[in-house]
C-alpha cells in the first residue's frame, strides 16, 4: 500500500473529495544540493577522471578549483560586472572534440550540475 493509498482512504472514510496530487518533488538532501560553482566544477573533474574512457580527445580542465578563496571570489566578481566572456575561462572545460563535449554536458544535465563548456572546434568525420 503507497502512501496515496492510505491517503485515498482517508478521505474515503472522512467523506471529503479526493484530490491526487498533480506531482511530488523528490526530496533532496542537503549534501544533493550544488551550492555554488565550484561544487559543480569539482563533481564535473571528479567524473571526467572516472569517465576518461569515454572521451576520444583532451579535455583541459577549469583552472578554478585551483584558485585560492581569494581569487575565486574576486573572478566571480568581475565575472558578474563583465560582458568579456574571456572572464569565464577559467570556469570552462575545454574539449578538443565536439561530441566528447556533448557526451559530458549530457552527464551534468542528468546530474543537475550547472558548468561551462567548449570545444576547440575539431570536428569527426562521422563516416
Amino acid at each position: 500500500m503507497t502512501g496515496l493509498d492510505i491517503e485515498y482512504a482517508l478521505y474515503k472514510v472522512m467523506d471529503a473529495p479526493f484530490v491526487p496530487p498533480v506531482f511530488k518533488l523528490k526530496k533532496r538532501r542537503r549534501d544533493d544540493i550544488h551550492e555554488g560553482p565550484l561544487d559543480n566544477i569539482v563533481s564535473g573533474v571528479a567524473w571526467l577522471r572516472q569517465n576518461a574512457g569515454l572521451l576520444r580527445g583532451k579535455v583541459v580542465e577549469p583552472a578554478f578549483p585551483n584558485m585560492d578563496a581569494k581569487e575565486q571570489q574576486e573572478l566571480l566578481e568581475r565575472i558578474r560586472s563583465s560582458t568579456d566572456e574571456e572572464e569565464k575561462y577559467p570556469l570552462l572545460f575545454t574539449f578538443d572534440f565536439q561530441e566528447d563535449m556533448e557526451v559530458f554536458l549530457n552527464m551534468a544535465a542528468k546530474e543537475d550540475l550547472r558548468v561551462n563548456a567548449m570545444f576547440l572546434g575539431r570536428w569527426v568525420d562521422s563516416q
